[in-house]
């Protein structure tokens, strides 16, 4: 405990001294794991920041009235360019059924009939297809 003297300084005794320095440490990795995780959390944020002058004229004018964010329209871009990416993976057969499945908004049925081949060759591009752009999309760039 810190005592005062005879001269009326305070004064710490060596008890105390021991347990300051105890929780010096202590606190000097407590504020680093702190320090440390808050960057963790903060760099994703920042990665993929942009600011309102980075929108071409076009978003901009979406941002304008809209309930999005200028995060969320870039966001939205950015992942619809690492889905154009990725469709390079895919072969052609399982390019056109996704296209006819998600762009044109047929059943696999229509597409099946379209195409000229069974519903279950359909199923299978897509899953394949899926497969292969989930894959690619996890990918870091």
């Amino acid at each position: 405990m810190i005592e005062k003297n005879a001269s009326g300084k305070y004064v710490l005794t060596e008890e105390d001294v021991e347990l300051l320095a105890r929780f010096s440490v202590y606190a000097k990795r407590t504020l680093a794991n702190k320090r440390a995780e808050y960057y963790r959390k903060i760099k994703p944020i920042l990665d993929h920041e942009h600011l309102y002058e980075d929108l071409s004229a076009a978003d901009k004018k979406r941002c304008q009235g809209s309930p999005f964010t200028v995060e969320e329209i870039l966001g939205e871009k950015w992942l619809r360019e690492k889905l154009r990416k990725s469709l390079s993976v895919l072969s052609e057969p399982e390019r056109v059924v996704i296209k006819l499945l998600y762009k044109d908004e047929l059943t696999a049925a229509q597409a099946a009939r379209k195409l000229g081949v069974t519903s279950s060759t359909i199923r299978s591009h897509k899953k394949n297809a899926l497969d292969k752009l989930k894959k690619e999309m996890l990918e870091d760039d």
